[in-house]
């Protein structure tokens, strides 16, 4: 159970994280955090969908159902899931305009000044197309990183309901500990047959 509240505080976190580098990018003169700060946010992703994941399937690899995902949200307090689908509504929008306006191109920093690398060509930038072209970058990554720590998050966040209601996280994840034969299989009590040739030759 431990884990899962580090978890869900993980992707709080990461959701702030986010959060800051959306505003990071909108201020003037802005980027200001580094280059590499919305890739730290992105490689931070991974640990918390493998933690889920091994909570539901008792190994960190696997798949999540649509079925069992809204399961785990149905519970979850109304804040929660306006809050969540406020941040999906936001993915959607950023996904919308990368698709109608393209990612910006390569944009990079030299000793010689500041270059851009599109379809083998190399331009040079001023330093405020080079900023302009960061910002985009960075605001439209964290948009969809944001959604992803705040899904993983409230996945989280509906096991520990769960958990605290059933004793289990999930029918195919018993708890550690738990007794073999409470242990359900395949979503149902496992029931012993009875062998009825040994009856017969009685």
């Amino acid at each position: 159970m431990q884990h899962v509240i580090v978890v869900v505080a993980w992707c709080l976190i990461g959701v702030a994280a986010c959060i800051g580098l959306v505003v990071d990018s909108l201020l003037p003169g802005g980027p200001h955090l580094p280059e590499y700060a919305w890739i730290v946010a992105f490689v931070g992703a991974f640990p918390p969908a493998f933690a889920v994941v091994g909570a539901i399937r008792g190994r960190p690899f696997g798949r999540i159902s649509w079925r069992e995902g809204f399961a785990l949200l149905r519970p979850l307090p109304r804040v929660v899931k306006a809050g969540l689908v406020l941040v999906y509504a936001a993915a959607i929008l950023n996904l919308g305009y990368v698709a109608v306006a393209g990612m910006p191109a390569d944009a990079r920093a030299t000793r010689a000044g500041y270059t851009v690398h599109s379809h083998g060509a190399v331009r040079s930038l001023s330093r405020e197309e080079y900023l302009h072209d960061r910002a985009l970058l960075q605001r439209r990554y964290s948009v969809h990183l944001a959604a992803l720590y705040a899904g993983e998050g409230a996945l989280a966040a509906g096991l520990l309901i769960r958990r605290r209601r059933t004793g289990a996280y999930s029918d195919r994840s018993p708890l550690p500990g738990a007794p073999a034969a409470s242990r359900p299989i395949g979503g149902a009590q496992s029931v012993r047959r009875p062998n009825w040739r040994s009856k017969k030759r009685r």
